[in-house]
């Protein structure tokens, strides 16, 4: 199973947003994304459900930061490391990875959740 949307235009898509959401920690941790694809269409990208956010990020670089490859990791030791810290409160049956690596910057988040939630923005 594909755990990303197949018809979103992933590469080359700028992000313009990063926010995390702490107001109800715990309960609804949220990061969310705003970017703008190749159709200069925007979109939000929220992650939700989170256990874990890495962000490698690197900065200096002047112009704008997009989306070199984006995967949806199911399985790893990483994910099993999560599960098995977590085993006696919740199931985290459905805990994925998402990487992103960047193109100008080549930083890499790694979104540890378990829900995706992408919708358009309206201008």
């Amino acid at each position: 199973m594909n755990c990303l949307y197949d018809d979103f235009l992933w590469h080359d898509a700028v992000i313009d947003e990063i926010k995390l959401d702490r107001r109800n920690a715990g309960y609804t941790d949220l990061l969310e994304l705003i970017v703008t694809d190749i159709e200069n269409k925007r979109w939000k990208v929220i992650f939700s459900d989170l256990y874990e956010v890495e962000m490698k990020m690197n900065f200096g670089v002047v112009g704008e930061e997009s989306i070199y490859s984006i995967e949806c990791l199911e399985s790893s030791e990483h994910i099993q490391a999560i599960k098995r810290v977590w085993k006696l409160c919740t199931t985290l049956d459905k805990l994925k990875c998402y990487k992103i690596t960047t193109n100008s910057t080549a930083s890499i988040l790694e979104i540890y959740a378990l829900d995706i939630l992408i919708t358009q923005v309206n201008s």
